[in-house]
Parts: C-alpha cells; structure tokens; sequence
C-alpha cells in the first residue's frame, strides 16, 4: 500500500539497481560549532513527536491540484532526495531547514542535472 496518492511504488529490480549506486561515506569534521550543536540536540531528547491525546479532528486535501515531483542534490555530492511537492521552492526551503549549512558549507538544491533530463525526455 502506497501513502501517497498517485505515487507508484519501485520494483525489486529498481530497488537493487538504487541501491548499486556508488556511496559516498560523509565524515563530519569534528568543529566547535558542531560540538556546539550536538550538546544543543543532545538537551531536546527525544524527539518522538506530540503525546498521543483524545483530539478529533479532520484533514481535507485534494490530490487534483497542480504538483511537481523534484530531485534535489546535497551540494556536489551523489545525495539525492527525490519527492512531490506542490510548492518546489517552498518544500527546498523546508529540506534546508534542518541541515548543519553552517558546518558543512553545503546545502539541498536542484539538482540541475536531472532537470535538463527531464527537458530533454518531454520534448
């Protein structure tokens, strides 16, 4: 069953073809902004979301709305997110909310590459 409405879901032949990609081992350099921000994160465990309550409540969204699928890269580096967003931009500036820019001098962006593929294949 998929979550998503709309989204297919990939084969066990797409699954090991993903998987095969190269990896890239990221090693986080041990900086004091970083050290900095592991005691912040280490003071708000756990995350583990809201408690559960007895709140009722109805959500309404309609999946016939204009939406776009993205692919986004880390930096320069082969890591990949790749989703469906009504809001591109908006769903970047979400994803980017929650890196360490600052330490790592990196961010999500589009991925330019997969783009020009895409413009390629639609015409």
């Amino acid at each position: 069953m998929v979550a998503t409405p709309g989204v297919e879901e990939i084969g066990e032949e797409d699954v090991a073809r993903v998987l095969a990609l190269p990896a890239e081992r990221l090693l986080l350099p041990e900086l004091p902004a970083l050290k900095r921000m592991r005691r912040l994160n280490e003071g708000h465990r756990p995350t583990t979301g809201p408690r559960p309550g007895d709140a009722n409540y109805m959500v309404e969204r309609s999946g016939h709305g204009a939406a776009s699928t993205y692919a986004f890269r880390f930096g320069k580096r082969n890591l990949f997110k790749i989703g469906h967003a009504e809001d591109v931009q908006g769903r970047l500036a979400a994803v980017n909310q929650h890196g360490p820019v600052e330490v790592l001098n990196e961010q999500w962006g589009r991925n330019k590459s997969c783009a020009k593929s895409y413009a390629k294949d639609e015409a």
